[in-house]
């Protein structure tokens, strides 16, 4: 769970723990609620203090998206907000947090800072949006995202292939080292070519190209789109093959988080299921010249 994560995540993060109070013995690190002032557990003082809370929604794309919100409770006199805002922004934006199947990526939006009423507390409110990045393979022999992701980590082996690698826990995308998904657009049946047996498919795929450096990031994605119409189709486990060198486009003006900067379209094809072996009664067959049916 994302939280879990996050909640690793912070609370083994020195420069955070060691400006906190304690509660049973560490750091004080809460999701949604902290312990009332009064508790038996804390040891000494109750501030500074970190809670943070997760609002998760749907989304169509992405199955969930929303906002982490990170509060951090300073007695007045006993620290500086805006030096514990920065290090928790430092700690956490551009930070892909993943496990298992799921990877999501924490961006910064704000902070803001507040007194509370009739309490010497400040409090350093720091807000940031996160969209997961669900898993897109399917499992079959013929899995487009499935040779995409190896074709990338082929061409760059640096490169964290988000679905291909094994990645867990909290990590940062790098230039020598950048965060790469591929996900699936629309798919539409292509009848012109399609047979009995086979049915052949337009997919449009989408590319993610993530690191700090833009230039960075635009020379990857144009690259993999060069190397895409270079290799024109790539095979797949089964040696059947997919073409890759149709319509490929950069995406400058795109969100390279929710959109990505790359978009392709390939042409694949999947078998069709069997035909039910009774039909085969109903077949023509002909012996020295005589017709018979299902004879």
């Amino acid at each position: 769970m994302l939280e879990e994560l996050i909640y690793k995540h912070l609370s083994g993060r020195q420069e955070i723990t060691d400006k906190l109070a304690q509660y049973r013995k560490t750091a004080a690190v809460f999701n949604q609620t902290a312990p009332p002032d009064v508790d038996e557990g804390w040891d000494k003082g109750q501030y500074p203090r970190v809670v943070y809370n997760l609002n998760a929604n749907s989304d169509v794309e992405r199955k969930v998206a929303g906002t982490l919100q990170v509060d951090v409770y300073v007695q007045n006199g006993e620290g500086n907000p805006e030096n514990f805002a920065a290090i928790i922004k430092a700690s956490l934006d551009g930070y892909f947090f993943s496990d298992e199947n799921k990877t999501y990526s924490m961006q910064w939006e704000s902070t803001q800072y507040l007194t509370m009423a009739n309490e010497p507390i400040t409090a350093a409110s720091v807000l940031f949006s996160f969209l997961e990045y669900p898993s897109q393979l399917t499992g079959n022999e013929r899995d487009p995202i499935g040779i995409i992701n190896a074709f990338t980590k082929e061409l760059y082996p640096n490169a964290r292939v988000i679905g291909n690698d094994d990645i867990s826990g909290a990590w940062v995308p790098s230039n020598t080292s950048p965060a790469v998904f591929w996900r699936y657009g629309e798919r539409v049946l292509d009848e012109k070519l399609s047979r009995w047996g086979a049915d052949f498919y337009k997919l449009t795929v989408y590319g993610h190209v993530i690191a700090p450096g833009t230039e960075i990031m635009n020379t990857m994605a144009r690259g993999i789109i060069y190397e895409l119409y270079c290799c024109k189709i790539l095979q797949f486990p089964d040696r059947s093959w997919m073409r890759v060198d149709w319509d490929n486009r950069f995406r400058i003006n795109a969100d390279i988080r929710r959109d990505g900067q790359i978009e392709i379209k390939v042409t694949y094809c999947e078998r069709q299921s069997e035909k039910p072996a009774e039909m085969m009664n109903y077949i023509n067959t002909s012996h020295k010249g005589a017709m018979k049916n299902g004879e």
